[in-house]
């Protein structure tokens, strides 16, 4: 007489308010997601110029919404993609980009030259 298959051990619930593994809980396309919202995250933190570009990405391309978890995947993966390749400009109005200021040698003429033909010397 063969047995059949074994009965699986008594089931313990968790209880209610305890942590659960996020991502054996979630389908895949919510898993991708939630991984790629970290990415962020931590990008964000130990990259000094990924704020301005993540600000720029989602002015031009996402309708300004910032919150990574109003976008899908794909617009996640294009701008990882676009990061990576450096291809995001940062847009006007960013607040994470500081201006630079002319170089003091840009902006200055050479000893001894006229400010203007014919025009008196500043007073």
């Amino acid at each position: 007489v063969k047995a059949g298959p074994r009965a699986p051990g008594p089931v313990v619930p968790k209880p209610i308010g305890s942590p659960v593994d996020a991502a054996s809980t979630l389908f895949a396309p919510e898993a991708e997601k939630a991984d790629l919202v970290k990415k962020l995250g931590k990008l964000k933190e130990t990259n000094k110029q990924a704020n301005g570009k993540w600000w720029s990405f989602c002015k031009v391309h996402g309708e300004g919404k910032l919150d990574a978890n109003a976008h899908d995947v794909p617009f996640l993966l294009t701008f990882f993609e676009s990061f990576d390749l450096n291809e995001i400009p940062d847009e006007p109005g960013c607040p994470f980009v500081v201006a630079r200021a002319p170089s003091p040698k840009s902006s200055r003429l050479p000893a001894g030259t006229p400010l203007a033909v014919g025009a008196p010397p500043p007073v």
